[in-house]
């Protein structure tokens, strides 16, 4: 669950990237444009500070003085709980992918988060929310709800947060044969027919960030917690996104389990 801190910020993402963990120190995805790849993999024990004169190599750098003054205590990332579709892939061949609902082992696993997120976040810090539109996900924010009593200064169902799109019904033989090429071309870049390849929505999740810096400014307070409710892929891709792992990085990413 816990992705980030800006006090002291930690990252553990050992069930979703079990080859690289890194522990980030309040950088965010911004400035972090200022760190060259080599400067990145160093220990962040004792990171180096960023040569202003130094040009950077990324390929997403953000324009000077970009950076947000005010930056969320934690930020939550949530996969939705298991849907009918992760249990009957069979399923998306008859039913489109946003109205998929949460199967029940899915609205218990939903409840239990929102258990473990008040443990996490505290009874008294606020929280802001982001939810992708898909039903699995917005049936996931109701039961993760009932575990929370803090006070929500922002819920916003956010599109640019839903799934990767496979196409728009899903025939599961075709879905098959795509994945497999996906291994072999690469998950970032390989494209679904008649849907979207991974860096699509890594350029969707780049949008995003502006407007989460924007509401952050708008909130104001830097005690609050930022929790996203959304997909697999889209997590890491927001992961790749807000401390700038490279492609290859990415490639060694993994989907958390269902509300993991």
């Amino acid at each position: 669950l816990p992705l980030a801190s800006n006090n002291n910020c930690r990252i553990d993402l050992a069930r979703i990237k079990p080859k690289l963990n890194y522990k980030h120190n309040g950088h965010h995805c911004d400035n972090y444009d200022q760190y060259t790849p080599n400067q990145r993999r160093r220990s962040s024990s004792n990171p180096k500070p960023p040569d202003r004169n130094e040009k950077s190599t990324s390929s997403t750098s953000s324009p000077p003085n970009s950076n947000p003054t005010i930056l969320p205590k934690n930020i939550l990332i949530l996969r939705h709980g298991q849907s009918i579709g992760n249990a009957d892939e069979t399923l998306f061949s008859n039913m489109p992918d946003w109205k998929m609902p949460l199967s029940n082992k899915g609205l218990r696993q939903a409840r239990e988060a929102g258990n473990v997120i008040q443990q996490i976040v505290g009874k008294t810090d606020p929280v802001i929310i982001y939810v992708s539109p898909y039903r699995r996900t917005k049936q996931t924010l109701e039961e993760v709800k009932l575990g929370l009593s803090n006070d929500v200064l922002l819920t916003r169902e956010e599109p640019r947060l839903r799934e990767q799109d496979f196409g728009n019904f899903q025939n599961p033989s075709l879905i098959t044969k795509a994945k497999t090429e996906r291994t072999k071309f690469g998950r970032f870049f390989y494209r679904f027919p008649d849907g979207e390849s991974g860096a699509d929505v890594f350029d969707r999740i780049a949008a995003f960030c502006h407007t989460f810096h924007a509401d952050l400014e708008n909130v104001g307070n830097p005690d609050a917690t930022a929790i996203f409710i959304t997909h697999g892929i889209t997590a890491r891709l927001f992961v790749m996104r807000w401390l700038h792992w490279s492609v290859e990085d990415f490639e060694e990413l993994y989907n958390p389990p269902n509300c993991g």
